[in-house]
């Protein structure tokens, strides 16, 4: 894939819906379909994920960026972090990690 640049995806948030298999990105513009071959339970569990994966890439981007932004230092160096404003900020992260995941379980909440 040299000197190629690699397309974006679709932006999200999408839904997924289960009468049709179809995945849809925001204003109902289809993205994806679920394919039955192992089963209903089985094509449903995967639209939910597939559905959340926008969601999912934001909650990582965030934490790598938060990261760089707010712990790393020079590489050659040390860096003092604040076990607090680390405990704090996983706190934060860790609510919408739990969100994303209860999006692809199907719960209501994490």
């Amino acid at each position: 894939m040299k000197g190629q640049t690699m397309a974006s995806h679709t932006p999200g948030p999408y839904s997924y819906t289960p009468t049709g298999g179809m995945i849809y990105a925001k204003g109902m513009k289809p993205v994806g379909y679920v394919a039955t071959a192992h089963g209903e339970a089985v094509k449903d569990a995967n639209g939910k994920l597939f559905a959340a994966a926008p969601l999912m890439l934001d909650i990582l981007k965030q934490a790598t960026e938060a990261w760089e932004e707010q712990f790393d230092g020079p590489a050659d160096q040390d860096l003092d972090v604040s076990g607090s404003d680390l405990v704090d900020w996983f706190t934060e992260w860790r609510g919408l990690a739990k969100a994303a995941i209860a999006a692809v379980e199907g719960k209501a909440n994490g």
